[in-house]
């Protein structure tokens, strides 16, 4: 089931993400970087997230336990919005859950008359393979700044 994130996820999810870096993302992130993304570094932001309704955020529960997660905003300038996150426990990849989110997530920006969807990553993630099969309208490489460092990144943008 999908239902909006609420403050009792925080813990949950900082652990998801944090695990998804670490396993993930290690070779493709410089290790100044790494070693500053704690647990608590993700809690923090979550709480901010989530206590300041800046982001939309939803998760994936199933029998009580959280397999993943979406968080996005949209742009007040424009009709853009933007996927900030979209993480997946071990335990549910490859069920069909990431999928899912990017649908719930989709929609919620088209109901709020969003025109563009983005998301940002890193190149050669392993979650560059999933992003391409969700039908990009547009790809294209960018640079991303994650706390100070610059990295290789790619955008997909799609039509909403």
């Amino acid at each position: 089931m999908i239902r909006k994130a609420k403050y009792s996820d925080i813990d949950c999810l900082s652990i998801i993400i944090y695990h998804a870096w670490r396993e993930s993302l290690l070779d493709l992130v410089n290790l100044n970087v790494i070693s500053k993304l704690s647990v608590d570094w993700f809690r923090e932001k979550l709480e901010f997230d989530l206590t300041n309704h800046s982001c939309i955020v939803f998760v994936y529960e199933k029998n009580n336990e959280i397999l993943g997660y979406v968080t996005g905003k949209d742009s007040i300038e424009n009709m853009d919005a933007e996927i900030y996150g979209l993480y997946v426990s071990p335990k549910g990849q490859s069920s069909g859950i990431g999928s899912q989110l990017f649908y719930k997530i989709k929609c919620k920006f088209a109901s709020i008359n969003k025109s563009k969807m983005h998301v940002r990553t890193l190149l050669g993630a392993p979650n560059n393979q999933f992003y391409k099969k969700q039908k990009p309208v547009k790809t294209e490489n960018i640079e991303l700044n994650i706390l100070d460092v610059k990295h290789r990144g790619i955008e997909y943008s799609y039509q909403l």
